[in-house]
């Protein structure tokens, strides 16, 4: 049998459109499905555990070397920053990847060049307010530290931005790997720094170059949509506008969990802030814990078909995080009694903040769960509601502290995340209320639609598919089928 050319181009291209169908139409079966899933979430995890870990061994060997006051001083300027950084970084990331995601080439440089311009007038308004006040000094805020603090914010902003745009548009793993590479960077530096000069201030500079190690990496790997000629293709204001809605409800959330150290930080002592700072380190291993939740809560709840499924999903995630978070607590209480006295003496006074702040730390978690399937379901104005409330609660902790500084704070710190808790308790029963008997569209005449049929996973949700990435869901994605992560 003999076969002309035009018989070979025919088998070539029978061959051909067979493997495009294979690789593209083939819907993947469950066990694919779920081990992709299971390796994004890993990627996850690791870069959520590194820096746990990581900041255990830093804060366990800068507080022993520093002493209380050293790492007191050393505390209040990295949390400051932080906390600085996300009230002011406005979420940008969330307009500009939406943008993205909808075709828009230009959002992720518009976006970077808004961030950009964001944190050159913080650092510009902290050198003329420093120039205006030279002497002012309020606990361990003085003029080196408000400069550091504003630094260590603009750092931050600019990185933020880089590495949770790379993290949406699916590249969990280069965000695995960067923020694992500055966690390690920072534990090797920091303690030789501390080491050496047995002062805060140089491992300060190690932990402004440890925010400065994640911009040039997460550049390089999104160098086909941005560039540092920052304005070549102009920027729009308008980028602000879709993040707010997200940033109102996140920031609120955010100061009530980190303004207790900037308060302790303005009217306690150093060692105050350094006997606290050991105490939220450990309490932070169950707050970590509960984030992993909250991410599957937001990501796996915005694939709901309906408000059913997603209120079944958040009530089965909290059962699992209190059995794991109660297991967890213990051992973390009885480490705080059993070790830290042995290992730390100086830090006796961090134990029984330990045993105060572990029971807010597990209803907090349980309250961030709630808030994530809040997010999934595109409860905007719950979200931004619930925002406001806890902006508000958190002015509670300047009296407590006043009265008991760090003793206060702890206190305050339970008391406030068992508040919140019933807040969101009160908000998710509203919503369950409200979308009760409501199920999405499902697919047509029984059949999947063509992105489900190549195994992408579509929300259900129509609200949330004409708004787009409008809500702190921007912020969390878990992988598709295909091993990389979807934009919810």
């Amino acid at each position: 049998m003999s076969f002309d050319v035009n018989t070979f181009r025919r088998i070539g291209m029978i061959g051909l459109v067979s493997c495009l169908r294979q690789v593209r139409l083939r819907i993947p079966s469950r066990t694919e499905r779920t081990d992709a899933r299971i390796t994004g979430i890993l990627d996850l995890v690791v870069s959520q555990a590194v820096p746990v870990a990581t900041g255990v061994i830093v804060t366990l060997c800068t507080a022993g070397i520093l002493g209380p006051a050293g790492r007191g001083t050393l505390t209040f300027v990295m949390s400051s920053a932080s906390l600085l950084g996300i009230l002011v970084q406005a979420s940008v990331y969330v307009g500009a990847v939406h943008g993205h995601r909808k075709g828009d080439t230009e959002s992720l440089q518009s976006g970077l060049a808004v961030s950009v311009l964001l944190a050159l007038s913080l650092v510009a308004g902290a050198v003329v307010a420093v120039l205006l006040v030279p002497r002012f000094r309020v606990g361990q805020l003085n003029p080196a530290s408000a400069l550091m603090v504003c630094v260590g914010a603009a750092l931050s902003i600019v990185a933020w931005y880089l590495i949770r745009s790379l993290q949406a548009i699916g590249e969990s793993r280069a965000f695995r790997d960067i923020t694992t590479l500055q966690s390690v960077v920072y534990l090797v530096v920091a303690v030789s720094a501390a080491a050496l000069w047995r002062r805060s201030s140089p491992v300060v500079a190690v932990w402004l170059f440890a925010q400065f190690l994640p911009i040039p990496l997460a550049a390089r790997r999104l160098s086909p949509w941005i560039s540092w000629r920052l304005f070549r293709r102009g920027w729009r204001i308008d980028l602000l506008k879709s993040a707010l809605s997200a940033h109102v409800g996140f920031a609120g959330q955010q100061l009530l969990l980190r303004a207790d150290l900037f308060v302790l930080g303005i009217f306690g002592t150093g060692a105050e802030v350094g006997y606290y700072s050991v105490a939220v380190f450990l309490a932070e291993v169950v707050l970590r814990l509960a984030e992993a939740f909250a991410l599957a809560a937001a990501a796996e709840g915005a694939k709901a078909f309906s408000a059913e499924t997603r209120r079944a999903l958040r009530r089965s995630l909290i059962r699992k995080y209190l059995r794991v978070a109660i297991v967890l607590a213990v051992p973390t209480a009885v480490t705080a009694i059993s070790i830290l006295p042995w290992v730390l003496p100086a830090y006796k006074p961090s134990v029984p903040l330990v045993l105060l702040l572990l029971p807010g730390a597990v209803a907090s978690g349980v309250a961030r769960i709630e808030l994530s399937s809040m997010t999934a379901g595109d409860e905007r104005r719950r979200l931004v509601l619930a925002g406001g409330v806890f902006a508000a609660m958190s002015l509670a902790y300047v009296p407590l502290v006043l009265l008991w500084q760090a003793l206060g704070a702890a206190l305050g710190s339970t008391i406030l995340y068992s508040i919140q808790l019933c807040c969101c308790a009160l908000l998710v029963r509203g919503v369950d209320r409200h979308t009760a008997g409501c199920a999405a569209p499902g697919p047509v005449d029984g059949r999947p639609s063509l992105p489900e049929a190549v195994g992408i996973p579509v929300s259900r949700n129509s609200a949330a598919a004409g708004a787009g990435i409008g809500t702190p869901r921007a912020a969390y994605s878990l992988p598709g089928d295909d091993g990389r992560e979807v934009l919810r």
